[in-house]
C-alpha cells in the first residue's frame, strides 16, 4: 500500500478517534451555550467517511483493481 494511503487512514482514524471523544464529552466544553457532541458528531463522520475512501482506494490498489 502506498505511503499516501497509508498516511490518509491513520489521520482519517486521528480524526475519527477524537470525534468519538469529542461525542462523548471526555474532552472539550461548551461555549456559548453550544455541545460539545456537534463539533464530535461532526468529526466522527469525516473521519469515518475519509476512513472508508482511503481503505477502499487502497484495497483496490492493493487487489491490483485500480
Amino acid at each position: 500500500m502506498g505511503i499516501g494511503i497509508s498516511l490518509g487512514l491513520l489521520v482519517s482514524a486521528i480524526v475519527t478517534g477524537f470525534g468519538i471523544v469529542f461525542a462523548s464529552g471526555l474532552a472539550g466544553h461548551p461555549v456559548y451555550g453550544q455541545l460539545p457532541s456537534d463539533w464530535g458528531l461532526s468529526l466522527v463522520m469525516m473521519g469515518t467517511a475519509s476512513l472508508l475512501a482511503f481503505g477502499y482506494f487502497g484495497w483496490r490498489r492493493i487487489t491490483g483493481r485500480a
